[in-house]
């Protein structure tokens, strides 16, 4: 699917037929909607981990379960898992530092830089991909960064998820 948040991978096409850009984003270098998705993740690095931690923790889609009136990705009383913050963290400044390199090889060596930065053995890494995930499928575009800023976050983030499930 086209706008499938999972399936975009590096190189992300930023414009589509179903989400074409603007005049003004087309003028726009890649490396600026980059340098803007590691902004605004590094604005809330510590509250962004903890929110991708939802994913391991419990009440996860408990709100809008069983409700088609209640999107199934919001989720208000979804508690997170605080043992997943110091991985997910790790991961996701290594999504950031990928971004601001514009090298997807970054992310896809996540396993071994979290590894040696948290001690923390890479079996069972499903459950950090799951977490970051989690974000990818929640990131609002104009809400939290620009559209073609999205599709690359999401884009690096996948590329990091991927190497989590090796």
């Amino acid at each position: 699917m086209e706008i499938d948040p999972s399936s975009l991978r590096v190189p992300a096409p930023l414009g589509s037929e179903l989400e074409p850009l603007t005049a003004e984003q087309l003028d726009v270098p890649e490396e600026h909607y980059r340098i803007e998705a590691a902004w605004a993740l590094v604005q809330n690095h510590k509250s962004v981990a903890s929110f991708c931690s939802r994913a391991a923790g419990s009440d996860v889609g408990s709100w809008g379960r069983g409700n088609p009136t209640k999107c199934q990705f919001a989720d208000p009383y979804a508690n997170p898992n605080p043992e997943m913050v110091p991985s997910v963290d790790s991961i996701l400044r290594v999504v950031t530092s990928s971004l601001l390199a514009g090298d997807p090889q970054v992310a896809r060596g996540v396993r071994s830089q979290v590894e040696a930065e948290t001690g923390i053995p890479t079996a069972g890494w499903g459950k950090a991909g799951d977490c970051v995930a989690y974000l990818r499928d929640r990131i609002g575009s104009p809400r939290d960064m620009s559209m073609p800023a999205a599709k690359l976050f999401r884009s690096y983030l996948n590329e990091a998820i991927a190497a989590l499930q090796e």
